[in-house]
């Protein structure tokens, strides 16, 4: 580095001063950013600096280093999107080729100036070793402008099952099919209905099927330790036979003839049984998985409830009936009562208390005359041992009093209306 300093002076009496800068640029200058300043001095001997703009030089250089790089998840499994991005550090940058190695041969993949590798919706195919090289003709022959990078695709293969759908078995029988596959790690087979798991090996077992077994079946074959990565395939079943019906209410109750009534009956079967009723109504049907449902609204009669309503389904196999039983049951209410009865009640229960208001009356009138005899003297008390009746007349009142003795209790002593105790000899 240097550098040439040049002073002009002008006829004005004025100095132009003009530096050269001379220097050889390295890569590590490449980001650098250059400015040059005056320094000067004015009259009053202060002294000033002035700098001119700052500007950056683009600098070429050649590569020195190349790296490949995996710029998606460490694992990959089939039918994702996969990046690779090879960068060379020499400026500008070079142009990059993609090669695929396949039995020791490079196939030439493609050429681009980004350095990026897509590889959308990646397959088993795909695993292997890739190569990029960055096209640098100014970089020295011992620069290592190849790198190379292997990825290894995890797969499942299609499932296979040894029976294929739709499967159709009668009523009664047993069904087994077997679901297969294999994969870059040890895959977990598994049935399942819905989301009721039936089976947790590639072997689907129904014993006995019923209507109910008919339906779609999945094989599911999964990686647990690779997330994603999953299989199914369908199986569709059905069952065949004569109608089934199932239960409804055994008796149906109305309160009068004419009322209306709904009648349901609901069949199971394959093919879907065909529904028909012992009387003359438009039905309302609903068919669902191998079943249907007849709904029928009528009135009910008389003749309706000594032979009742027939439900018939009906398919190639068979057919099947039910029937329902009405009854017509009145309901039971008390009368109304009227305002006349209600009086009566009313006045019933007004007299029944006059009545014991009057009893207690005449008894508290019995118990004061008695009171006032006794304190008379004409009330005799009964002597002891004495078991006559003693009639004792008054002639006033022309009131009889009738005492008995004989009793224990009243032999061994009374109580008298003053708190005295007396003995039943003594006379009141």
């Amino acid at each position: 580095m240097y550098m040439i300093p040049r002073v002009v002076k002008e006829a004005s009496g004025l100095y132009t001063v003009t530096n050269k800068l001379y220097l050889r640029l390295s890569k590590a200058d490449k980001d650098s950013r250059y400015h040059c300043q005056v320094h000067y001095q004015m009259m009053n001997n202060r002294k000033h600096t002035l700098d001119s703009e700052a500007f950056q030089i683009s600098l070429f250089y050649h590569t020195e280093v190349v790296t490949f790089n995996l710029m998606s998840a460490a694992m990959i499994k089939e039918g994702d999107d996969v990046t690779l991005q090879c960068t060379a550090d020499g400026f500008p940058q070079p142009d990059y080729t993609f090669y695929k190695l396949e039995d020791g041969e490079e196939v030439d993949l493609r050429t681009n100036k980004d350095g990026i590798l897509r590889l959308k919706n990646i397959t088993k195919q795909q695993s292997g070793k890739y190569q990029c090289e960055a096209l640098d003709f100014d970089a020295p022959s011992e620069v290592e402008l190849k790198k190379e990078l292997s990825i290894e695709v995890n797969y499942l293969d299609p499932l296979v099952l040894n029976r294929k759908g739709p499967i159709t078995v009668h009523r009664g029988e047993d069904v087994q099919v077997s679901c297969i596959t294999q994969g870059s790690a040890t895959p977990k087979i598994m049935w399942r209905k819905g989301e009721e798991q039936l089976s947790h090996s590639g072997t689907l077992k129904l014993e006995k099927v019923s209507y109910k077994s008919s339906g779609t079946y999945v094989c599911e074959a999964s990686v647990p330790s690779i997330r994603g990565l999953m299989k199914t395939q369908n199986l569709e079943v059905l069952v065949e036979g004569k109608p089934s019906l199932h239960n409804n209410p055994p008796e149906v109750i109305v309160q009068k003839e004419g009322e209306s009534v709904t009648l349901t009956c609901t069949a199971s079967g394959h093919p879907k049984p065909k529904i028909m009723w012992s009387v003359e109504m438009q039905q309302l049907l609903t068919p669902s998985d191998n079943a249907v449902t007849s709904k029928v609204s009528l009135p009910v009669t008389s003749e309706m409830v000594q032979s009742g309503v027939m439900c018939n389904a009906t398919n190639k196999y068979g057919s099947a009936q039910r029937s329902f039983q009405l009854a017509i049951v009145p309901t039971t209410t008390a009368p109304p009562m009227t305002s006349g009865e209600n009086h009566d009640l009313q006045g019933g229960g007004g007299g029944a208390v006059i009545a014991v208001v009057v009893c207690v009356l005449l008894l508290l009138l019995v118990v004061a005359i008695l009171y006032c005899l006794h304190k008379k003297g004409k009330l005799p008390c009964g002597k002891p041992g004495k078991k006559d009746t003693v009639h004792t007349e008054v002639k006033n009142d022309d009131i009889v009093v009738e005492m008995k003795t004989g009793q224990q209790a009243e032999a061994s002593g009374l109580l008298g209306l003053n708190g005295d105790k007396r003995h039943a000899g003594d006379r009141c």
